[in-house]
């Protein structure tokens, strides 16, 4: 092993030192991460890579859990020991593996504070095709690894790792496409515990179907259990032939 950043950081494998600066090749080991690339290029306080992979261990996470928080190939990276922090680029192709929480994401980049609680995660806004729009076509970012919950996935364009109760915070979604139903949560919100479980979403929307839209519940109580499942239990919108609304308590809304 060689020491380097005054014992913060440990490399196996190979440094090179030229007129050029200093480069290296193999494993770095911190605190709570690794990574792995054939192109480090280190300066006096900073590393970079092109294409590395980077493993961060929960240093909250109990015994017998998973120690690791964050798994990822193929990043761009920047790790700063002067700001504390670590930038990571995979340009939203690259999964994003979250292994205790079952879940895997492509997001463009996030940001890893080494002494902070929590990873943050963004993805560019794209644009829809004219197609992609009129057809409701969403390119998902977030998936379950679960196999009964049928590839459950959604879209969010933020979100935030917590790695103290090892929960994903999704922000900015739109709706989430289950069965023949779109639910839409409070605020854009909603938090993947361990095991991929979905906490339960309040004061929600659901319209149904996908394609007529005619029913709309609200202050929706609702559990997603997977792609094809939810139950919950919310105020059904009932319009006479003078579009009087009268909302209908319903007690079990399930899919």
């Amino acid at each position: 092993f060689i020491s380097m950043f005054q014992d913060e950081c440990y490399m196996s494998g190979e440094l090179t030192l030229s007129e050029n600066g200093v480069t290296g090749k193999g494993r770095l080991h911190m605190m709570d991460a690794s990574m792995d690339a054939i192109d480090f290029v280190f300066s006096s306080s900073e590393i970079f890579s092109d294409s590395s992979s980077f493993n961060l261990r929960n240093r909250f996470a109990k015994v017998g859990e998973n120690p690791l928080a964050i798994q990822s190939n193929g990043l761009k990276s920047h790790v700063s020991f002067k700001t504390r922090m670590g930038e990571f680029n995979s340009k939203g192709t690259k999964r994003i593996k979250f292994p205790s929480n079952k879940y895997y994401c492509q997001m463009d980049k996030f940001l890893w504070q080494m002494d902070g609680e929590s990873i943050d995660f963004e993805k560019k806004k794209e644009v829809q095709t004219k197609f992609e729009t009129n057809t409701g076509i969403v390119k998902n970012n977030f998936f379950s690894m679960v196999e009964t919950q049928d590839s459950l996935q959604f879209k969010s364009t933020s979100a935030q790792y917590d790695l103290k109760n090892e929960t994903i915070n999704c922000f900015k979604v739109d709706f989430l496409e289950i069965g023949d139903a779109y639910i839409i949560p409070k605020d854009g919100s909603l938090k993947i515990r361990k095991d991929a479980v979905m906490d339960t979403l309040f004061d929600s929307h659901i319209v149904a179907n996908k394609v007529t839209k005619l029913h709309n519940f609200s202050d929706v109580t609702v559990s997603v259990k997977g792609r094809n499942e939810f139950n919950g239990k919310g105020f059904y919108s009932y319009f006479d032939r003078d579009s009087s609304e009268t909302k209908i308590d319903i007690g079990n809304i399930y899919f």
